[in-house]
């Protein structure tokens, strides 16, 4: 079991996330350098709660934003990244074909506006 503790305040920390920003309140412990930004932040929130996991390979040792009591991660993220995906690999071929395409016509063009000079 998981035990988590109170604050200044005596108001539970239920998650880490709510622990990270109370220390990070406390008062220069979290420096520029260490701060999480907040497209960081809703990314990691949004995967967490698509997938129930926490970590790539791994699972990690605590959820970011689910409850401390719910336990340790069960599972890695890169496995439910992979069952997404595994349900439409038609889906997947069809736009890296069309990204190919498009990269070569890219190609193609550039090609054809520096470098030929048309039986000059």
């Amino acid at each position: 079991m998981v035990a988590y503790g109170t604050g200044s305040t005596g108001t539970a920390t239920p998650t880490f996330w709510d622990c990270y920003e109370r220390v990070k309140d406390i008062g220069g412990l979290v420096t520029d350098e260490y701060e999480i930004s907040e497209n960081y932040r809703s990314l990691i929130e949004a995967i967490e709660e698509e997938f129930t996991c926490n970590g790539i390979c791994k699972p990690g040792l605590f959820f970011f934003f689910r409850p401390v009591s719910e336990g340790p991660p069960i599972k890695a993220c890169l496995s439910g990244f992979q069952e997404k995906i595994s349900n439409k690999p038609i889906a997947v071929g069809i736009i890296l074909a069309f990204s190919f395409f498009l990269a070569f016509l890219t190609m193609w063009t550039t090609w054809s506006l520096c470098c030929y000079r048309g039986g000059k």
